[in-house]
């Protein structure tokens, strides 16, 4: 093996190149973590976004299940179910009728 020449050559950069480098480096990486950063808020607020609407969703067919319940109970009362609780009331707590504004108590 021949070595025809050889050059060796020591760079340092002065402080002030030092400094430039090393701060285009920190804006380099502030720059990937600000990017970083937008992407997980925008991928939280689709998380919360989902959440929200499926939370809805759950709210809605909770009322639609109690909007059916409240209309067959409705279905359900009858001018002679009203008179049967009336009377099964008044068995319970006596007889009270109301005439003008006076009440009149009958006890059992």
């Amino acid at each position: 093996m021949n070595i025809s020449s050889a050059l060796i050559i020591d760079v340092q950069l002065d402080e002030e190149l030092q400094k430039k480098v090393q701060a285009k480096e920190q804006a380099k990486q502030d720059a990937e973590k600000a990017e970083l950063d937008k992407q997980t808020a925008l991928a939280q607020a689709e998380t919360d976004k989902v959440k929200a609407e499926a939370e809805a969703a759950v709210a809605i067919e909770k009322a639609r299940g109690q909007a059916e319940a409240n209309r067959l109970l409705s279905e359900s009362i009858t001018p002679e179910l009203i008179q049967m609780k009336e009377a099964e009331a008044r068995l319970q707590h006596g007889w009270i009728e109301v005439q003008g504004a006076d009440a009149v108590v009958k006890e059992k």
